[in-house]
């Protein structure tokens, strides 16, 4: 699992004061996190890079070990819906609650070699160091 990356830059706002609803956590309770998942796993920041991967989403999407963190999420989208994708994302970073992504619609991944996945994904959003992320929990649902 690759660790938990932030970009050199100062920390938008600080701890969430307590009672505020949000999930706050250390860089360390991250990467912890990430590698106690079963599924695949994801974190991505307020600018949609991803900081954080566990070695399940790695395989899934044929990447090798640390490839992914500093990149940007739709990397892992589909051409075709990468716009829309966008969109959605900053709807819900306008409003994060915990959610299944994409209720109602057909959710697909993009792997490194081009194949698409149909994917089943939750997100959570989690403050970590002052910054607000998003993890989203991955399932393949290839039969």
């Amino acid at each position: 699992m690759s660790a938990p990356r932030f970009p050199a830059r100062k920390w938008s706002g600080g701890p969430p004061a307590a009672g505020d609803g949000k999930r706050a956590i250390s860089v360390g309770t991250l990467g912890t996190l990430m590698s106690l998942i079963p599924d695949a796993a994801v974190a991505v920041d307020s600018s949609a890079r991803i900081v954080s991967v566990n070695d399940q989403a790695e395989a899934m999407f044929g990447y090798a070990a640390g490839s992914l963190v500093g990149v940007p999420v739709e990397t892992l989208v589909p051409e075709r819906v990468r716009r829309r994708h966008r969109q959605h994302r900053l709807e819900f970073m306008a409003s994060p609650q915990a959610r299944p992504m994409g209720s109602g619609l057909k959710v697909t991944g993009c792997r490194l070699d081009g194949i698409t996945l149909p994917l089943d994904i939750s997100l959570a959003p989690v403050v970590c160091a002052g910054e607000q992320l998003v993890v989203a929990a991955i399932r393949d649902m290839t039969a």
